[in-house]
């Protein structure tokens, strides 16, 4: 993945995706976040054209490693309850049988 046109060995390929977090691995890093992205910026580099869904590709790295720690990330208007509007009233079970009696 390049913004730029320069030349970049980054490929969508999983088996160098699999070599690089087993190398990582070996190497002692602890966490690998794949951070989630819009799909295909389009124009001259396709920015993001092709790219792995993030928790797929988290556990995929983490079937793939030993040590690592996987985190993915999610666009928050991706998750429903992001987007509704927060509760009015009491919260408490107690509160809501007291009121219905």
């Amino acid at each position: 993945m390049n913004v730029s046109t320069a030349p970049s060995s980054w490929t969508i390929e999983w088996s160098y995706h699999r070599q690089l977090v087993q190398k990582a691995d070996a190497l002692g890093f602890e966490i690998l976040v794949p951070v989630a992205r819009w799909r295909g910026m389009g124009g001259e580099t396709d920015y993001t054209g092709e790219n792995y869904e993030t928790f797929t590709y988290a556990s995929a790295v983490a079937a793939s490693t030993e040590n690592i720690m996987t985190v993915g990330t999610v666009h928050a208007p991706i998750i429903p309850s992001a987007r509704r509007p927060p509760r009015r009233g009491p919260r408490s079970t107690t509160s809501r049988a007291a009121a219905s009696r």
